[in-house]
């Protein structure tokens, strides 16, 4: 459950308060179940919960964490990202050939579910930085992109070739549960130096045929279309010289 909360003029929503109910539900388990264990350290799990429930243990249990905490728990989250792209300027179409990030989660609670949200939320930026373009009918309002047909989602193919995610060490967060941070939406706004890379990509394009270097204006979704544009090809670049 999630619980929104204030402090002064923030509002903040987070599963924090979930977790910490969740510690105390096993900390009222572990004592329940400690008193059939006894001395006895050899007892296997499965053993364990059997004799727990003949015994007639009660082995649910209940916790409310209140949303105004004596202490708020505020902190920040830092990430960095580096992308390298291959860009084809006649046709609009690139590749995502490395994408490195170091994200700060803390000291993570398991590192293998946190890589997995950290690369699924990234995943996600791709598709909202790169393809998921929503059109509607300028007369009626119609969403004329609500199948895969026109709207593209990111599929196995659209990952980055060399996909690197690491986590920042040695880096404990002391208002956090269990000294973590919580993984998820840093990540895929740090997918925005996707975009950035592509202009680069496209800026060097058009500095190396004499275009004018001044700033120009890129909107997201990056669809193929939309960089095949901003890159200006002319008919007389689409010619063989010897």
């Amino acid at each position: 459950m999630y619980f929104l909360s204030f402090h002064g003029k923030k509002c903040v929503l987070s599963p924090v308060f979930f977790y910490k109910a969740a510690i105390d539900c096993c900390k009222q388990l572990r004592t329940r179940i400690d008193a059939v264990r006894g001395k006895d350290t050899e007892k296997t799990w499965e053993v364990l919960i059997e004799e727990c429930f003949k015994k007639g243990v009660d082995l649910s249990a209940h916790s409310y964490v209140s949303p105004v905490l004596e202490l708020p728990v505020v902190y920040s989250t830092y990430s960095a990202m580096c992308t390298e792209v291959e860009l084809d300027v006649l046709t609009g179409e690139y590749q995502i050939t490395r994408l490195d990030m170091l994200y700060d989660c803390g000291e993570s609670t398991s590192p293998m579910i946190d890589i997995g949200q950290a690369e699924g939320a990234i995943v996600m930026g791709l598709g909202y930085f790169l393809s998921e373009n929503q059109v509607y009918d300028p007369k009626t309002g119609e969403n004329v992109t609500f199948g895969t047909w026109k709207y593209k989602p990111p599929m196995a193919k659209d990952i980055p070739i060399d996909f690197r995610v690491a986590f920042l060490p040695n880096a404990p967060n002391p208002s956090g549960v269990l000294r973590s941070k919580l993984v998820g939406e840093p990540p895929l706004c740090m997918t925005s130096s996707v975009v950035f890379a592509l202009r680069n990509a496209i800026a060097a394009n058009l500095a190396e045929v004499n275009k004018d270097d001044a700033w120009f204006h890129v909107a997201t979704p990056m669809t193929v279309e939309r960089v095949q544009q901003y890159s200006r090809i002319e008919i007389p670049q689409l010619r063989y010289k010897d």
